[in-house]
């Protein structure tokens, strides 16, 4: 096991190395501290949001799930696995980086909608998205690609506990609050009352 360990290790320092001995081109960086930087991504992430509670339906539930989702990833990867690790971040930058809070946010985030919207393009979007956020925490050097890979498969586990725990409480929340959590289907029922009306 120590051996597996140092082997990782020294994969992960050597991947960081390479990275930015070979892949910090100007246009490049501006970008992945464009994509890095989460406060860029509140207006849009609010926006689905907002058409997503519009929607109504199934695509209602999962825009008001985001928040608990954000949460529990946030709160369980920065507050309680980050200081159990303690591993440093790489290149001399303050904090601990295993897991990342980024990607598990991210990962998290795209499997809950993803679940919820199924729509394919949607969901290659979304997982594409997630993963240019994971490499860019790699890119600008504040985390080893076992710290971004971490994160994404604590960000999925999370969203996918969240969803169980959901479809477990589904009949009890539509009957009880119908208004935030109208039937899961309505907007496949609406669509396919429509399609049999015009027939």
């Amino acid at each position: 096991m120590a051996e597996l360990l140092a082997s990782i290790d020294a994969f992960d320092k050597a991947a960081v190395a390479w990275i930015q001995a070979n892949l910090q081109w100007p246009a490049l960086n501006a970008v992945m501290e464009t994509v890095t930087n989460k406060y860029y991504w509140f207006a849009p992430l609010l926006l689905i949001m907002i058409f997503l509670i519009w929607k109504g339906g199934r695509y209602r539930a999962g825009a008001l799930l985001l928040l608990p989702l954000l949460l529990l990833s946030d709160t369980a990867t920065a507050k309680l696995l980050k200081p159990l690790f303690g591993r440093p971040r790489p290149l001399g930058h303050g904090g601990y980086s295993m897991p990342s809070v980024h990607a598990t946010n991210a990962f998290a985030i795209a499997t809950l909608l993803s679940f919820f919207v199924r729509r394919l393009p949607f969901t290659i979007v979304a997982y594409l998205l997630a993963a240019l956020v994971a490499y860019s925490r790699v890119h600008i050097g504040v985390h080893y690609p076992t710290d971004v890979t971490a994160g994404a498969a604590l960000g999925c586990l999370d969203a996918a506990i969240l969803i169980g725990a959901y479809l477990m409480l589904r009949p009890h929340l539509e009957r009880k609050v119908p208004l935030l959590f109208p039937p899961y289907d309505e907007p496949e029922a609406k669509h396919d009352r429509a399609k049999h009306d015009e027939m």
